[in-house]
């Protein structure tokens, strides 16, 4: 059985794995880390159907599994992931640093998947960006604000305004599908000028905040400033 520990909450991700892990000590079992590649060499050793190479093994533990199996078998990779779940004889416990989504694995099923998402993400931000959704958009930003730096999402706001220009001038960006979907469908309600003057009031707070002049106010201060103003 195949146990996949992931999510952008990365403390949660790692205190589920950890508490599961307890659970096997507790039986009396072994836990042993086994780096990602071994777990395709032993599978590869003895054919794609050898799974029960694991027969008898301790209770394995590896890091960013999936992105291994991705490189080395493609197409075939949630294929060759579904045969560890399945299988009885193995269980291996598996810990990745990225989101069920950011993974491909938001569609499976099965219960093999633990996503921990954080309670607010940058990802349920954006779509507020809208003209007229000031008020919900610094709601989301205070609260998002607890337990994420600012900065942070002062730079996922900037990018989420730049790629929308890129989109409105015809240029196809090449970056995370959701997050040009998700500026593919915000544009449709912004004015173009209005947006370049959005990024351009977004590029005066972040050179503020590079050189420590201009203004005694903080970048939290600023971005909300500026939200007001142009949102």
């Amino acid at each position: 059985m195949l146990l996949v520990y992931c999510g952008d909450h990365t403390a949660a991700s790692r205190d589920a794995l950890s508490a599961r892990r307890s659970t096997y000590v507790k039986a009396g079992r072994e836990i042993k880390h086994i780096e990602a590649s071994e777990v395709i060499q032993m599978i590869m050793s003895g054919g794609s159907d050898a799974h029960d190479l694991f027969t008898g093994s301790p209770v394995y533990e590896t890091t960013n599994l999936v992105a291994v199996f991705k490189r080395k078998y493609v197409r075939k990779a949630k294929e060759e992931l579904r045969a560890l779940v399945d299988n009885t004889s193995v269980d291996l416990l598996d810990w990745e640093d990225r989101s069920a989504y950011d993974l491909g694995l938001t569609g499976e099923k099965g219960g093999w998947i633990h996503d921990s998402p954080l309670p607010e993400s940058t990802f349920s931000l954006l779509p507020l960006l809208l003209p007229g959704k000031s008020r919900e958009l610094l709601r989301k930003l205070r609260s998002l604000s607890l337990h994420q730096p600012i900065e942070m999402t002062f730079f996922m706001i900037a990018r989420h305004v730049k790629l929308m220009i890129l989109l409105a001038t015809g240029v196809k960006p090449k970056d995370s599908p959701y997050l040009v979907n998700t500026a593919r469908t915000g544009l449709r309600f912004w004015d173009q000028a209005r947006l370049v003057k959005f990024y351009h009031q977004l590029q005066k707070v972040e050179m503020n905040t590079k050189t420590g002049s201009n203004t005694p106010l903080s970048l939290r201060d600023q971005l909300e400033i500026v939200i007001m103003m142009m949102v």
